[in-house]
């Protein structure tokens, strides 16, 4: 009998462990996720325009990167494996944002999804045009960059 009761309970601990190191449920399962990471994200850009921009050279970047206003000197990038995507908006408050939410691999390059942030009707925003910007790396893939756009209500209250 505790022979029988040993095996269960080490039966049980390695299924117990082996869970522990499986694959977490909350990752990203999303087919043709490429990944990325947030090199800048204000609400205050100072490019006074809308702008979806990929960006595939370091020269290229460095002008982009010396339009914005209070980003100090632009962070490393391996143009070799990394692009940048840029996503600028000009909002009639200071509660608008503009967030790149994901990047996916498509059939002729990649899809960069742009979330525009707006103020719900019980939010109280500063009454001055803000010019929100992110700026994202994200592992190069050959191809097109191709930016989608969506809009979403911010919930104040």
């Amino acid at each position: 009998m505790r022979s029988t009761l040993t095996h269960v309970l080490t039966a049980a601990a390695l299924l117990a462990a082996l869970a522990a190191f499986s694959c977490d449920d909350d990752s990203p399962t999303q087919p043709g996720a490429v990944e990325f990471r947030s090199l800048l994200e204000s609400g205050d850009s100072g490019i006074h325009e809308r702008r979806d921009e990929a960006i595939r050279d370091a020269n290229r970047f460095r002008q982009v990167w010396s339009e914005i206003a209070h980003a100090g000197p632009p962070p490393p990038i391996d143009f070799g494996r990394e692009s940048v995507a840029v996503s600028t908006l000009v909002g009639t408050s200071g509660c608008f944002r503009v967030e790149i939410r994901d990047v996916a691999a498509a059939g002729d390059g990649v899809r960069v999804r742009v979330v525009e942030k707006e103020p719900g009707p019980s939010c109280i925003c500063t009454a001055h045009i803000s010019t929100p910007i992110h700026v994202v790396a994200f592992t190069r893939v050959a191809g097109g960059v191709f930016f989608h756009r969506e809009r979403e209500t911010i919930a104040c209250g």
